[in-house]
């Protein structure tokens, strides 16, 4: 139940932040696909979001849903676009093919 879950992922995210030795990035970014970014946290996701994005440390599966998460919040805030757009075309070269092929169509779909 999205709406349930969605419900708890403050709590969850704030208590996940205190394992260190455990990357959770990939599973709050899918439940963020499917319940939605909390409005409540919102600033805060999305700066992690674009950090993920960005972040040499992260792998792909991380990279490319923070992605799909920042595309679908670009309809509730137009002004990430640019911020996205630009974070993309930094993340173009740095990362495997299948991220630049699915990254082509997030620019295409944003312009």
């Amino acid at each position: 139940d999205s709406e349930h879950l969605k419900e708890d992922l403050i709590f969850l995210f704030d208590l996940c932040q205190t394992l260190d030795h455990i990357q959770l990035e990939p599973s709050f970014t899918n439940y963020w696909l499917i319940c939605g970014v909390p409005v409540e946290k919102e600033a805060e996701y999305i700066e992690h979001l674009f950090e993920w994005l960005s972040s040499n440390e992260r792998n792909i599966t991380t990279k490319s849903r923070s992605l799909f998460v920042l595309q679908k919040l670009t309809g509730k805030y137009p002004d990430l676009k640019n911020e996205l757009k630009m974070r993309i075309h930094d993340q173009l070269d740095r990362n495997t093919e299948n991220f630049r092929i699915r990254a082509h169509k997030v620019l295409a779909q944003l312009e």
